[in-house]
């Protein structure tokens, strides 16, 4: 078995060149980091001077195979701003290592970017939260029974425990509240539950989760977020509900999922323009 501390400096050591090779490629000084969801990719349209990175040519960047992700990585401006996006994101059920699930952050901690904002697709659990809904993320129930930093020392002197009290800031939420009632969109809050994947869930474990608390589920973004928070990196997040969660339509079909994903994409980049303005 492998030293906990070896294995930790080895995995630094592979985002630290990973990082070197964007800089050197795509500049420094972001502002920003956005991850796109399945289905969320034209969200890059806003960009200005866009540059792009496949996920392949970057040192040590795993390569997923889910329909609706672009794997590249693309970098730009928007009003000033300097962003860097995410198209496509690594999940723990195609890696089988939560540490790599959670790398766009370690990405944006080592490249020093102080906000992060996550887009998934999810289902709803929450009636009110139907196919087409955007819910904007309060906080999050991490059901996997895994966790990214395990094992893992300290990086770059960050603190040993994280404080998830406020996972999610509360003025970036802020923020986006203000700009769906300018962009007229139908925004809510709620919890996302994180589960590993690769199944949906069964209607049993949907009933045991509304119970529990949650109001929407997927299979990302809390890795990410548990990362970025030991960094003390601003998080927000966002979900567009793709779904009914089981048990509460007849069957859930990943195609009809990212239907639905377009069809309500002009309204989803809307609000993230408007909201980006006022940052």
């Amino acid at each position: 078995m492998m030293n906990p501390q070896k294995e930790a400096k080895e995995f630094y050591d592979r985002i630290e060149k990973s990082c070197a090779y964007i800089s050197k490629h795509l500049g420094t000084g972001f502002d920003l980091t956005m991850v796109l969801g399945s289905g969320l990719s034209n969200l890059a349209q806003i960009l200005e001077n866009p540059r792009s990175l496949p996920y392949e040519t970057i040192p040590h960047f795993p390569v997923g195979n889910i329909v609706g992700h672009q794997k590249k990585l693309i970098a730009g401006e928007y009003r000033g701003k300097k962003i860097l996006m995410f198209s496509g994101r690594f999940h723990y059920y195609e890696h089988g290592d939560m540490k790599w699930a959670g790398l766009p952050a370690w990405i944006s901690a080592g490249l020093g970017i102080p906000i992060y904002l996550a887009t998934n697709v999810s289902g709803g659990i929450r009636t009110s939260l139907g196919p087409g809904k955007i819910m904007l993320i309060q906080d999050h129930i991490n059901h996997s029974g895994f966790h990214p930093l395990i094992s893992l020392q300290p990086w770059k002197q960050e603190p040993q425990f994280s404080d998830m009290t406020k996972a999610y800031d509360q003025e970036l939420r802020g923020l986006v509240l203000e700009a769906a009632r300018e962009k007229n969109v139908d925004v809510e809050e709620g919890v996302y539950i994180f589960v590993s994947g690769p199944s949906y869930e069964t209607p049993a474990e949907i009933r045991m989760f509304a119970k529990g608390g949650a109001d929407a589920v997927g299979m990302s973004t809390v890795p990410e977020v548990l990362v970025a928070r030991r960094f003390g990196i601003k998080v927000a997040g966002l979900s567009m509900i793709v779904n009914h969660a089981a048990g509460m339509q007849e069957s859930i079909d990943h195609e009809k999922a990212l239907e639905i994903s377009k069809s309500k994409e002009k309204d989803f980049i809307d609000l993230i323009r408007t909201w980006v303005e006022k940052l």
